[in-house]
């Protein structure tokens, strides 16, 4: 288990996002912090370049995608990431844009450090309990946007 989980510009390669935050969900210990970056907008000019690759469309999950990308809305990231059952979930962007309007985003979300049940929408999902942080899950959770990497050496 992982105090730390960053991920950039790679989640919205996978074939479906449910599967791949429930992984990165079960990698963190508990209180652990998921960082992502990742496009949040559909641009033409991403869509050029990157949509000549396989990987760009090998998506199952459509419905949940962006029209004509691979990526999730920010409003999509957080309700996601709460359905994985990540309990505080934040926005970072250009500043003074709207998180929600941002083309792309700076993502953190914490494993809950208490007992939870996953989402029941979740195929597979299973209810289990989690254990206590250990102490630089605890430290990193009071600010997890600003201090999530400044705390670990």
């Amino acid at each position: 288990s992982m105090d730390v989980l960053i991920a950039a510009n790679v989640l919205h390669a996978t074939r479906r996002f449910d599967t791949t935050l429930e992984q990165c969900y079960r990698l963190l210990k508990p209180g652990g912090i998921l960082v992502i970056n990742e496009l949040t907008q559909r641009l033409d000019y991403n869509t050029l370049t990157f949509g000549l690759t396989t990987g760009w469309w090998l998506y199952e999950d459509e419905n949940e995608r962006i029209a004509g990308a691979p990526l999730l809305s920010p409003r999509n990231w957080v309700r996601k990431l709460k359905q994985a059952g990540f309990g505080e979930v934040d926005l970072q962007g250009v500043p003074g844009v709207d998180p929600h309007d941002q083309a792309q985003c700076i993502v953190t979300a914490i494993k809950c450090s208490a007992p939870a049940t996953r989402s029941a929408s979740m195929p597979g999902a299973a209810p289990y309990a989690l254990q206590p942080a250990d102490p630089i899950a605890v430290s990193l959770t009071a600010n997890h946007t600003s201090t999530a990497l400044a705390g670990v050496s």
